[in-house]
């Protein structure tokens, strides 16, 4: 996810086409929830807020794990 979101902010924003991906990743997260936070502990903290609160219906998790184990049955 953050390689492609990256990639998307490199090609509309002068300012990120001129970091690395390094760079990038630790640079603060500007959202109300997120408390200024680098986007890896950003996105951890959605996904995992995901995983322990699913709203029933509307989140399908699958695991990697589980498609590698038995894809067939997974999907």
């Amino acid at each position: 996810m953050l390689a492609s979101l990256y990639e998307f902010r490199r090609g509309h924003d002068p300012k990120v086409r001129e970091m690395s991906f390094s760079q990038f990743i630790r640079e603060p997260t500007f959202d109300r929830q997120a408390a200024s936070c680098d986007k890896v502990t950003y996105w951890a903290h959605h996904v995992e807020s995901r995983l322990n609160k699913p709203k029933t219906g509307q989140l399908l998790v699958l695991y990697y794990e589980q498609w590698i184990g038995d894809y067939r049955a997974t999907i």
